[in-house]
């Protein structure tokens, strides 16, 4: 991990060295632990909207769950656009947390033109109601924000090879008894 960290800071200063003094300015922006914590209050904010979301919901609330919802949509693509650019490509995709996030609103986006720029009626093409299934993992995001959060995530994946072997030795056993 602290390799990793070492690896991903050299790669961050080679992308600064040399570049303009707007990107190095929006690069302490968006590194800033203030936008980490905005970005995070919308998060939950926008997760609460789409909670609230329910079958037959009245005309007024579901427009105003869709105008926040968009709202989030695009203040999320801008801020994927601001970190890509303030990071550099090669930085931003290092980081696999950023590669979750970019699916996720990549997949929200292609939801908010299809079923709001087209015009079309989402039961009439149901296969793409699963697009709405994504909403599900912007809770995820979180986790690229939540340092400790993070670690915890990354020793749990750790270990879930080791408990799976142990797993399959304690059926291996009981099945032999």
């Amino acid at each position: 991990a602290v390799a990793r960290a070492f690896r991903e800071n050299s790669m961050q200063e080679r992308y600064l060295h040399g570049k303009a003094s707007w990107i190095r300015k929006l690069h302490s922006i968006i590194d800033h632990t203030r936008f980490d914590q905005l970005v995070a209050f919308i998060i939950v904010l926008n997760s609460a909207f789409l909670a609230a979301d329910r079958h037959n919901i009245p005309r007024e609330e579901l427009l105003m769950i869709n105008v926040v919802n968009s709202v989030c949509v695009w203040f999320f693509t801008i801020e994927s656009a601001l970190r890509i650019i303030g990071n550099g490509w090669e930085v931003y995709w290092y980081d696999v947390y950023n590669r979750i996030d970019l699916a996720i609103v990549s997949a929200t986006l292609v939801e908010e033109f299809y079923f709001y720029g087209s015009g079309v009626h989402e039961e009439a093409v149901k296969w793409l109601v699963a697009l709405r299934l994504i909403r599900i993992f912007r809770l995820c995001r979180i986790m690229r924000l939540m340092r400790g959060l993070r670690v915890l995530v990354n020793v749990f994946l750790q270990t879930i090879n080791e408990v799976w072997a142990i797993t399959l030795v304690m059926l291996l056993i009981l099945f032999m008894f």
